[in-house]
């Protein structure tokens, strides 16, 4: 398993289970009813980003898969190869923009205008 770990963001890429130690948080929010928040998709290689409410404040977590069909079934795998890494690490990039963009509009506070009468800075 590959993990790469970001400042919020959790990007696993599984080449194996169990060999990291987050893996049952990963599969709690996948398997929980709570829908993704963003989804970025590179030919069959698709990021997923998961909102992740903690007591220290909001993460976000990502999961990677690679879409396959087999007969009339499309699925996902969590293994990748040789030609697929290039686009796991493009995606892998994008969910990090995204993440650092939509965090940034979240910690910034919302400032109501000054009142009539209230000192403005300057």
């Amino acid at each position: 398993m590959i993990r790469l770990d970001f400042q919020d963001l959790l990007v696993q890429a599984n080449f194996g289970k169990g060999a990291m130690g987050k893996n049952n948080q990963i599969e709690g929010i996948m398997n929980s009813t709570q829908r993704p928040i963003h989804e970025i998709r590179l030919g069959a290689i698709k990021a997923t980003v998961w909102r992740n409410e903690t007591a220290n404040g909001i993460r976000h977590n990502v999961t990677v898969n690679r879409l396959y069909r087999d007969g009339d079934q499309w699925k996902n795998a969590d293994t990748f190869g040789r030609d697929d890494l290039l686009l796991l690490a493009k995606v892998a990039d994008q969910a990090h923009t995204w993440i650092f963009q939509h965090g940034q509009e979240a910690e910034k506070p919302t400032k109501s205008p000054p009142t009539r009468g209230e000192a403005t800075e300057g």
